[in-house]
């Protein structure tokens, strides 16, 4: 804060009034005075006034893996609407799945001097000198969805892996057990590529136990890129003449398929099941395009992060990592379906109605007027 000091005049004679009238005017008589009278002196004295400059905002830097899938540009469009409500600027930056320009981008927030970094890292052992650098700084790091071994990082993982178990178990019930199966995996290395990977992989290998004409007829990386994902998806309809089901990592990769499988007059033998609770696919599930899909949602999961975020910048001290929920979505008639085929009970589901307003109204659970009780996650 600014002091600023103005001389105030306390005593004012008379005659200093009438000589300062005179001056202006050249008109107006001397005072008289009589013998032992003095003209009182001008006292003044300090008076302080405080003038505040405006706060200033603090500044995030978000590095995003890309900025073209559809999952990530939402994540921007409703990060930027989180930051308005708490508050805060930012700066995106994508990585275009390159970790040579991941680590440019860190570094260049660093020389900035913004006050927290979120980053969605395109290799988890390949960022670690990069928060080494933050530490350094004195700048709060922080994973955009997913778990680092780095004792500066804060960490936000899901439930990847039991999220892709669970939803190929409900693929497989849906499908009665029996069929073949192809999978849109994500980009290798990636920490949710790798867990949900892993989920798929876990799940396939525990249902072939009792029900050995399940089979996965293939299972493609995508490295996130739609354009990737759908030339794999021609190359699948034209080299299978059955596929009973397609499984994705991330909803975007999948969108294609709708119209692919019409167009080949497959819609009736081609079931697909999506991942991450986009709007559309949430639609698509209610309209039975779609399955089945997993609510974690790029704007429920901006909005989660940045009250993450800015609970870390204001003193909160919330835990070094934490799970943000999620949920199964089918409508009551695949659920039904699913149950009847033998699916347990334990994988719980919301309706695609319920899912669509939690998916595009992050507020309604992590605004700034909500109280957030953060799920410690396990390491």
């Amino acid at each position: 804060m600014k002091r600023i000091k103005i001389m105030m005049p306390i005593v004012v004679s008379a005659a200093l009034i009438a000589s300062v009238v005179v001056g202006l005017f050249g008109c107006a008589p001397a005072p008289a005075t009589t013998a032992g009278e003095t003209t009182p002196a001008v006292e003044t004295k300090a008076a302080e006034v405080t003038t505040t400059a405006p706060a200033k905002k603090p500044v995030i830097g978000f590095v995003m893996l890309t900025l073209t899938h559809p999952y990530h540009v939402e994540q921007m469009e409703s990060g930027k609407k989180a930051g308005e409500a708490y508050g805060v600027d930012e700066i995106w930056l994508s990585s275009e799945v390159n970790m040579e320009k991941n680590l440019a981008n860190i570094e260049a927030l660093i020389q900035q001097k913004v006050d927290a970094i979120v980053c969605d890292p395109v290799d988890v052992k390949g960022i670690l000198p990069a928060i080494d650098k933050c530490k350094e700084a004195g700048i709060p790091f922080i994973t955009s969805y997913g778990k680092l071994e780095h004792e500066w990082a804060y960490n936000t993982p899901c439930a990847d892996r039991d999220n892709m178990y669970g939803l190929t178990q409900i693929m497989a019930a849906y499908l009665n057990y029996d069929g073949g199966v192809c999978k849109l995996v994500g980009l290798p290395g990636q920490y949710c590529a790798e867990q949900r990977k892993q989920g798929f992989d876990e799940a396939v290998a525990d249902i072939q136990k009792e029900h050995p004409n399940f089979k996965v007829l293939s299972e493609q990386p995508t490295d996130w890129d739609p354009v990737k994902a759908e030339k794999i998806l021609e190359d699948w309809i034209v080299a299978y003449p059955k596929i009973d089901g397609i499984i994705t990592s991330s909803d975007g990769l999948l969108y294609a398929a709708v119209d692919m499988v019409k167009r080949a007059g497959r819609e009736n033998e081609i079931n697909l099941f999506g991942h991450d609770g986009d709007k559309k696919a949430l639609e698509l599930v209610r309209d039975g395009q779609f399955k089945a899909d997993v609510l974690l949602g790029a704007t429920r999961l901006e909005w989660f992060i940045v009250r993450y975020v800015s609970d870390i910048l204001t003193g909160k001290n919330p835990p070094r990592a934490v799970e943000m929920p999620t949920y199964f979505v089918m409508t009551d008639e695949t659920a039904e379906k699913c149950y009847a085929n033998g699916l347990s009970k334990d994988y719980s589901y919301i309706t695609p109605e319920k899912a669509i307003e939690w998916a595009t109204q992050g507020n309604l659970e992590f605004g700034p007027d909500k109280e957030v009780t953060y799920k410690e996650a396990e390491f």
